[in-house]
């Protein structure tokens, strides 16, 4: 799930894409920034520590962005799980990123944009410029995302 966008991405696809090794370029059947920005994450090394890929990824992209001169904003609020463990991060170059809610209860742990039910009471923010993880038998927890 990705919510977001890459100011410039027409001017920055083929830079962007550049950044997908040849062995994963293949997986690509689309056109999205969020297409995109997943595979060179798995690039920068997702499957091992998801958080630091996708921070490399979203800094050399954000560095393309203002090497462009390129002011509208790069925001990413999105969420990716490898079926045990569940990330969700909420960032964007303007401090202005999409929503992000998350709760637990006996069922698990679900990941939201907007709470969708009335009153939205069990719902937690997801602070902006911060991730969280969630993985079976482990607290949830919430950490600074820097880029």
């Amino acid at each position: 799930m990705h919510n977001g966008q890459i100011g410039g991405w027409p001017q920055l696809r083929r830079r962007v894409e550049a950044m997908i090794p040849d062995g994963l370029y293949p997986a690509r059947r689309g056109t999205t920034d969020s297409e995109a920005i997943l595979l060179a994450a798995m690039a920068h090394g997702l499957d091992n520590d998801p958080a630091a890929a996708i921070a490399r990824t979203l800094g050399a992209v954000w560095a393309m962005m203002r090497d462009d001169g390129i002011a509208a904003p790069l925001r990413f609020t999105a969420a990716l799980t490898d079926g045990q463990n569940l990330f969700a991060f909420r960032w964007a170059s303007d401090g202005q990123p999409a929503t992000l809610y998350w709760r637990q209860d006996a069922a698990g742990v679900v990941v939201v944009s907007e709470p969708f039910d009335q009153g939205g009471v069990c719902w937690q923010a997801v602070p902006a410029g911060q991730y969280m993880q969630a993985a079976a038998g482990a607290p949830t927890r919430v950490a600074r995302f820097v880029v």
